[in-house]
């Protein structure tokens, strides 16, 4: 690398080609601290020759967020790709691999830090747009399978099994009989879960989705979606070198602050923590109280108390972390946005709901302030707040958040958009959460009549009318559900076919859904026709086949007995009551 810069200069390319080649090495060598400065620099460099979305400037972000995140600062790497995201679609089509590709390790990223909802939004509209245009081959797959996990995370099991049996019937078109078996596997466990038996049945997949699910997580994964060099689970105890180290190590080391950023990748012993809390008492001793080292090294301890269950001292330490930052000059607005994300992670897992909101508030104005109230970070604070206010059990103050983020939204995306589709499905949740069904029902008509009118039909129409049929149920509407569940499935059969996947699931969500209003001839013949279409498409043996054959067996049995069952409870309503 000296070689290249004594002869071409600091910013050639040959130069930073070689410092990039140094970069990974430090980072493979376990160094990732010195990988991600080295790369920050290279980054720098890259986007004044060629700007920002030239090729190597790209390149430069993916691995600078690589290290970010195995040097545990994920949040970091979330607002550099974010970053990069925005830059992206104001150059680029939306539908376009780059951007669906930074889309994609922005859902990982929000995993990592625990955003596991933001995740699943920005997944559903990387499903729909390659959906939308190719619709096949190892994105839609590798989508899938991140979408189905997220849900996981959120606890949106049905929703996530149903993802699974998406991604196992794409692998038996493939024909990938392994992977088809392990997604399937999946699937049934989901489905066991829900509570119903492993391969039984239609209900797993068509519950409402939760109108919220609290969503916490860290990750391995880097921006770029490879694994990050794994380090240790914990520091090592006292004993070890290591940890003489660190006692002896000069004050604000970049060695040891590289050691501090691993306790985010695993559970830390108290005799660790113990430790890890000493250096943070020497550093302060000996650099001040707002040392910028000083201030990382009590981000880690933060991390590292709440890995080790004690959430609401990481909460603590991180409030103390964010005070200094606001105090700090030079200002430092990244690691004060970082600090509030992770501090408001944490004083939500402790269950101090008001304090998480008023974190995030904090943060969504200094955000608006410098990047107005239209930038992707300020829409991901907002969605964030108004998750909040629903795990605190306050569904109508989010559902205020996200009427603010859906006009927002709107503004920059259009009406009829996916991104906007999918906002007004979480506020029908939260609509319904806080008893007002009817509102919820208008929402969902609104939003698909504004997604219709653009000649729309996509899985995120569908997803919505299916939301809208739960809403309906919820507004004491059968009938209404119904016609829901048999619009969905007719749109389904028109533009995929009677025997894609999201049309058998349609189908099979309609059978059950009529077999629940009494409707069970309706039921039946919906049931025995997806059956029908299941043996034309997988042989007789399949697992999935077999479940539907199953189902149809019990509900023909049952016939009778369920129609005088509904009979008398007819009966008993005209009385004025069933006995």
């Amino acid at each position: 690398m000296a070689a290249a810069l004594r002869e071409f200069g600091p910013d050639h390319t040959k130069t930073l080609s070689a410092r990039m080649r140094r970069a990974e090495a430090r980072g493979q060598a376990g160094a990732f601290w010195e990988a991600a400065k080295e790369l920050r620099d290279v980054l720098d460099a890259e986007c004044r020759d060629g700007g920002p979305l030239a090729v190597r400037a790209v390149k430069a972000r993916a691995r600078l967020a690589h290290w970010q995140v195995a040097d545990g600062r994920p949040e970091e790497a979330l607002a550099l790709t974010e970053e990069l995201l925005t830059l992206q679609l104001d150059a680029l089509p939306h539908a376009s691999e780059a951007v669906l590709d930074t889309r994609s390790r922005i859902a990982d990223l929000r995993i990592a830090t625990g955003d596991a909802r933001g995740a699943v939004e920005g997944l559903r509209t990387v499903l729909t747009a390659v959906v939308a245009g190719a619709g096949a081959g190892k994105r839609l797959a590798a989508t899938r399978r991140r979408l189905a996990h997220a849900l996981e995370a959120v606890g949106d099991m049905a929703d996530a099994a149903e993802q699974w049996e998406l991604l196992a019937a794409g692998y038996d078109q493939v024909p990938d009989g392994a992977r088809a078996a392990t997604a399937r596997q999946q699937a049934e466990r989901l489905r066991s879960r829900l509570g119903g038996t492993p391969g039984g049945g239609l209900s797993a997949t068509t519950s409402p989705t939760p109108p919220s699910a609290s969503a916490s997580g860290s990750g391995s994964l880097s921006a770029s979606g490879s694994h990050v060099p794994s380090p240790p689970a914990a520091l090592p105890a006292r004993t070890d070198p290591a940890a003489a180290f660190w006692a002896t190590a000069e004050p604000g080391s970049p060695a040891v602050l590289k050691s501090l950023g691993s306790l985010t990748q695993g559970r830390v012993d108290d005799e660790v923590l113990s430790e890890v809390e000493r250096l943070v008492d020497r550093w302060r001793t000996a650099l001040g109280e707002d040392a910028p080292a000083v201030l990382t090294a009590r981000t880690y301890l933060a991390e590292a108390l709440g890995q080790a269950g004690d959430r609401a001292a990481a909460a603590e330490e991180l409030t103390g972390v964010v005070e200094a930052l606001l105090e700090a000059v030079p200002s430092a607005p990244t690691k004060l946005y970082a600090a509030r994300r992770r501090l408001a992670h944490w004083q939500e897992s402790a269950g101090d709901y008001e304090g998480a909101a008023a974190t995030v508030t904090a943060a969504l104005d200094a955000q608006s302030e410098h990047a107005g109230p239209l930038h992707p970070v300020v829409l991901s604070l907002r969605a964030r707040l108004a998750d909040i206010r629903m795990h605190a059990g306050d569904p109508a103050a989010a559902a205020s958040e996200y009427r603010v983020l859906i006009a927002a939204t709107t503004r920059t995306k259009g009406a009829g958009s996916a991104a906007v589709l999918a906002l007004q499905r979480r506020l029908a949740s939260a609509l319904i959460a806080a008893g007002r069904s009817g509102e919820a029902v208008e929402t969902l008509r609104g939003a698909l009549t504004a997604r219709s009118a653009g000649g729309v039909q996509d899985e995120a129409g569908s997803a919505a009318l299916r939301s809208l049929a739960f809403a309906l149920l919820a507004d004491a509407d059968v009938s209404g559900s119904l016609a829901a569940f048999r619009e969905m499935w007719r749109r389904q059969e028109e533009h995929r076919g009677p025997t894609h996947p999201e049309t058998l699931a349609a189908l099979r969500a309609l059978a059950y859904a009529e077999h629940d209003a009494g409707e069970f001839d309706a039921a039946i013949g919906h049931a025995a026709e997806l059956l029908e279409r299941r043996r034309s498409v997988l042989h007789e043996d399949h697992p999935d086949t077999r479940a539907v054959a199953e189902v149809l067996d019990a509900w023909r049995a049952s016939r009778d007995s369920d129609l005088a069952r509904r009979k008398r409870r007819s009966k008993g309503g005209r009385k004025g009551g069933a006995r």
